[in-house]
Order: C-alpha cells, then sequence, then structure tokens
C-alpha cells in the first residue's frame, strides 16, 4: 500500500528542524545554553508577513479551515513544548521529556506544525483533490500544482473515473 502524508522533512532536506534564534527567555528561567520552557513564539496571527498565504497560495488555505488553524494553534498553547540551545548548534524544539505518552504525540505534531508556520511551508499543506479521500500532503512541487496524496492510488482512481465517465456513453 503506498504511503500517504508528508513528503520528507518538514522545512525541506536543509531544514535543521528548529526555529530561527534563541528561544524567548523567561524572568528567573534557566540560563542561557540550558533547556528551557517556552510558548510557541509564532501563531499564524503573529506570523511574519512571509509565511502569510501569498496570491498564488490562497486556494490551498480555502482548503484548511481557519477554525482547524486557530484549533491548532490553540493546542500549541496547551502542551509544554522545551526549547532548547546548546553552544555551537542551532536552536530546537522538541516535547518536554515528562509528558505521557499521548500529550507526547501530539506535542510533536505541534512542533512539526510550528516548524511548518515559521518557515512558511504551511501553505504548501492541501487536501487530496480525490472526493473519497480525507489525506493532506504536503505540495513540494516546483509551482505548487501536485493534486492528489498519491498519483499511484487517489490519482489513478480519479483519472479512471473520468475516463469510465467519459466513454460510458459511447458503449452500446
Amino acid at each position: 500500500m503506498p504511503s500517504h502524508g508528508l513528503d520528507g522533512p518538514p522545512g525541506g532536506p536543509d531544514h535543521d528542524g528548529g526555529p530561527p534564534g534563541p528561544a524567548p527567555r523567561r524572568p528567573g528561567g534557566p540560563s542561557d545554553g540550558a533547556a528551557r520552557r517556552s510558548p510557541p513564539a509564532v501563531t499564524l496571527a503573529t506570523a511574519p508577513p512571509r509565511t502569510r498565504p501569498r496570491r498564488h497560495d490562497r486556494g490551498v488555505w480555502f482548503l484548511v479551515l481557519p477554525a482547524l488553524i486557530l484549533a491548532a494553534d490553540e493546542a500549541l498553547r496547551e502542551l509544554p513544548l522545551l526549547s532548547t540551545v546548546r553552544r555551537g548548534t542551532s536552536a530546537a524544539l522538541l516535547p518536554a521529556p515528562e509528558l505521557p505518552p499521548a500529550r507526547n504525540a501530539l506535542a510533536l505534531i505541534a512542533v512539526a506544525w510550528t516548524e511548518l508556520v515559521i518557515t512558511g511551508e504551511a501553505a504548501r499543506l492541501k487536501r487530496c483533490a480525490e472526493h473519497a479521500c480525507a489525506w493532506v500532503f504536503r505540495d513540494v512541487s516546483k509551482n505548487r500544482s501536485r493534486r492528489w496524496c498519491s498519483l499511484r492510488v487517489c490519482g489513478n482512481r480519479t483519472k479512471a473515473r473520468r475516463y469510465a465517465a467519459k466513454h460510458a456513453g459511447a458503449v452500446g
């Protein structure tokens, strides 16, 4: 069975997985270079202009319901994420180690979502065009024209259905 979902690591192959720059510091918190808790620094409402949808991205954003985006941002605020900065390395955003397994899984999703928003790659998320499929995928095509989560499965179903409908009247 073909795989569905994201095509590679969030932010692309050259992305180190961490947010740019050091995490914000809280009063009374640990010193620089130590692990510290911090709320996500970016939500869709506070994202820099380069991460907001551009003209050619607007169709994509209508596919992802705004209420779901706001719910994801709210979930980010509820999960303790650990921002780690070490000398000589880049920053990383990770789930807090003491989280129970279910909340840890949610925190991993929150980290991936945060990376997509920070890097501007959230605009590349699309819902599969096959009406029977509910998958969301990351469109990594150069011109952002990918329509299906899998061309072999969903794309083939759509094309076969279209072909059968076109030739149904010709038979008989």
